[in-house]
């Protein structure tokens, strides 16, 4: 089942620069009082809104999938879908 969510949250990322460029990776999700710890990660690519430029990462946090989002500009992290497997 997924749920769309469309709210900021408190995201601890790291940065990897042992690839030709540096790439932002999430490990650390904080929502509505819970903590999720970045179990595997997924996709990631980069999204235009308008004049809005995102980058937005799929990951595995225990039994449940998230979407999220970095807007570059303002650099705040929007959870933008969860999928559960229950």
């Amino acid at each position: 089942m997924n749920e769309t969510i469309n709210e900021p949250v408190r995201v601890l990322a790291g940065f990897d620069s042992t690839q030709r460029a540096s790439v932002v990776l999430p490990y650390l999700l904080d929502w509505r009082g819970h903590r999720y710890k970045v179990t595997q990660f997924g996709i990631h690519y980069p999204a235009r809104r308008g004049k809005k430029f995102y980058h937005v990462f799929e990951l595995l946090c225990d039994t449940a999938k998230f979407k999220l989002e970095l807007d570059t500009e303002t650099l705040i992290w929007n959870l933008a879908e969860v999928y559960y497997d229950h």
